[in-house]
């Protein structure tokens, strides 16, 4: 009942303002990027089912999770490959499909990261993805924490959104430079690009 089943096909994309704000415009956002990147092919569809175990609206990444997935799956059916920089830019593009003007961080951390390691570029730029980490310092832990408020990107919530997105932009190197200067390993490397 949430989450209805749908069809849908990108010959008839719709404007923002006629977008019903369903689960699946995730997913129509995933193969409008993916097309847009691949124009020169005629994308097949593909028949998806989803399931996921991120809580729904928990500031968890649940629709970039979703977007990605759609994204890969675009890829998969039509036998496509994406550089990994590109990956990180399209799922942010179909996101931005459902009228959420998101960062990049969220994605490229889902892309890039490594376990055990804190992804410390996620402020990052369109034009300059650089995947660096490092370790948390000695007594630290990572902590995921669902906080069983929902929200959704949608009218107004959408507003307050974009405004998190900014204001996470301004604090995420001042939480780096603490946490460095508290012990964390700087272990800066690069990460080999690949594609999906």
């Amino acid at each position: 009942e949430r989450f209805p089943s749908c069809e849908f096909d990108l010959e008839h994309s719709q404007k923002e303002s006629e977008r019903r704000h369903l689960w699946s415009d995730y997913v129509r956002g995933a193969f409008a990027a993916v097309q847009k990147r691949c124009s020169s092919e005629t994308l097949l569809g593909a028949d998806i089912a989803v399931a996921s175990d991120i809580p729904v609206g928990a500031s968890l990444s649940s629709s970039h999770a979703l977007v990605l997935g759609g994204a890969l799956c675009a890829l998969n059916a039509n036998d496509l490959t994406l550089d990994k920089r590109e990956a990180v830019i399209l799922v942010q593009e179909g996101e931005w499909y459902t009228g959420s003007r998101t960062g990049l961080g969220d994605q490229a951390t889902m892309v890039f990261g490594r376990r055990g390691k804190l992804f410390c570029s996620p402020v990052i730029e369109r034009d300059g993805i650089s995947p660096r980490y490092v370790s948390l310092p000695k007594g630290y832990a990572y902590l995921i924490i669902d906080s069983f408020t929902e929200h959704h990107l949608q009218g107004d919530e959408r507003i307050d959104y974009n405004a998190r997105v900014f204001a996470y932009r301004a604090a995420f190197p001042l939480v780096l430079a603490a946490i460095l200067e508290d012990g964390a390993g700087r272990e800066m490397e690069g990460c080999p690009i690949g594609k999906y």
